[in-house]
């Protein structure tokens, strides 16, 4: 089992996402600390992390295997999400 923990940035990426999107992207968030790399999870190209699709929102974190880590640091738009 991880902990999860969020970057102060994730705060103000939720507030944008209309409510019921943002309940669905928190419960699925919250299952990464259980299985971090599960099937619906992809690493990322060219930079450190791994990204979690939630229709139209990427759910970006880095995995601290050695501390039982998972960090979520943005919540983004698809459109945004790998800028």
């Amino acid at each position: 089992m991880y902990t999860l923990a969020y970057d102060r940035r994730v705060r103000k990426d939720l507030r944008l996402i209309p409510k019921p999107r943002r309940i669905e992207i928190l419960e699925k968030a919250e299952k990464l600390a259980a299985e971090p790399r599960s099937f619906q999870v992809e690493k990322l190209i060219g930079i450190e992390g791994y990204r979690l699709r939630i229709g139209d929102y990427r759910v970006l974190f880095t995995i601290d295997d050695r501390g039982k880590l998972v960090t979520v640091y943005r919540v983004l738009h698809r459109r945004e999400a790998y800028r």
